[in-house]
């Protein structure tokens, strides 16, 4: 039942973002203009990138998760829900002055839960709360 409430909070925090001026572009990529194969986000911009074009800055874009651009309804698992909370934590985080108490402990709850139920790398829970730490250097 996570996965799908999962997405469902994660698409309320970026509501969140829009209502706050911050909202995401996750409609096409902001090097190539192409709405196929969007898998990362700006952490500038705020904007989604192409496989393609992400592949020589990947260690600078955060993931996208695909129920934010495809629909989902539950097929994405914990490690999508991760990646998710992971993207709208590093925005909530640069435009607010702190994450609650009770975000930080949300995303490290599911980012451990996705680490143990994937045998892919998942975020640590530090980076799922807040984003990933070479991140903030770029804000």
């Amino acid at each position: 039942a996570l996965p799908v409430w999962g997405e469902i909070y994660v698409r309320w925090e970026l509501g969140v973002l829009a209502e706050l001026g911050f909202g995401l572009d996750l409609s096409r990529c902001a090097v190539t203009g192409t709405t196929e194969a969007l898998t990362h986000v700006s952490p500038r911009s705020g904007r989604a990138v192409s496989t393609a074009a992400a592949q020589p800055f990947l260690d600078r874009l955060l993931p996208l998760s695909g129920f934010l651009i495809g629909g989902g309804g539950g097929g994405g698992g914990m490690a999508e829900i991760a990646a998710g909370l992971r993207l709208t934590g590093w925005f909530l985080g640069r435009h607010l002055s702190a994450l609650p108490p009770a975000r930080i402990r949300l995303a490290e709850d599911v980012a451990r839960a996705a680490a143990a139920t994937s045998s892919l790398s998942a975020p640590t829970p530090a980076t799922a709360a807040t984003g990933t730490a070479g991140l903030r250097r770029m804000a």
